[in-house]
């Protein structure tokens, strides 16, 4: 079995595989006979316009495997009143199945819509792939060999606000918190702070066992209860 996850650019591809093999997540599929591949479609309107034929290409080609779409919620208004509409994970989740759904229908004439209920998940980052980084403090911190606090953000690291997402959050703590004050580059510190995320409970979990990504969560444990594999265990 493979799990295809399908991102918008490089930049997320490079930081779901750096934290995948980081937390030894990757490993254990391998172990158990599947793979987990990350696949970039450049950003979020080519995703939007290709996610549906991408994703159904895989699941008609073997029935066991698994896809996933992932891209970030925001920004969502510049696709009101078109036909990628949304304003939330659950619309923008539904959105994409729905797309896929109609691919296997009409391109593969795959009229059982078990493919989609069963082995695809329409998800989201949110509000970015930034919201990870939030989560990885501790490491961002050590990354950054900051000698004070990063700054001021929400624990539950998905509820931050709309007008201060993640990435602006992560581009201010570089500008002021890295040791020569440089610009944030996310193809670059994105995965070299993700690298040295051992768990993928430390990123998820705070330490009183609160969930603090939990749209993210629902992705992990979404993938493990399909393929047998306990992402948390040591």
């Amino acid at each position: 079995m493979k799990v295809w996850t399908f991102v918008e650019g490089p930049p997320d591809r490079l930081a779901l595989e750096a934290l995948f093999d980081s937390c030894g997540w990757s490993k254990k599929l391998r172990s158990a006979g599947h793979g987990i591949h990350v696949i970039d479609l450049g950003n979020k309107t080519k995703l939007l316009r290709t996610i549906g034929t991408r994703a159904a290409r895989y699941l008609a080609a073997n029935t066991k495997d698994l896809a996933i779409g992932l891209p970030d919620l925001y920004p969502f208004r510049e696709y009101d009143n078109t036909e990628y509409q949304h304003h939330d994970v659950s619309e923008l989740g539904l959105l994409q199945a729905r797309m896929v759904e109609r691919s296997l229908r009409d391109t593969f004439r795959i009229k059982d819509d078990s493919a989609v209920q069963n082995r695809f998940l329409g998800a989201a980052f949110r509000h970015d792939l930034e919201v990870l980084l939030l989560a990885a403090e501790q490491h961002l911190s050590s990354y950054l060999s900051a000698t004070s606090n990063l700054g001021q953000w929400r624990k539950m690291v998905e509820d931050q606000n709309d007008t201060d997402p993640p990435k602006r959050v992560i581009e201010r703590v570089f500008r002021t918190k890295h040791p020569r004050r440089i610009a944030y580059q996310d193809t670059h510190h994105a995965p070299a702070v993700l690298r040295r995320v051992s768990t993928l409970g430390e990123l998820i979990f705070l330490p009183s066992g609160q969930v603090r990504c939990p749209i993210f969560k629902t992705v992990i444990d979404w993938i493990a209860a399909r393929t047998g594999v306990d992402p948390y265990a040591p």
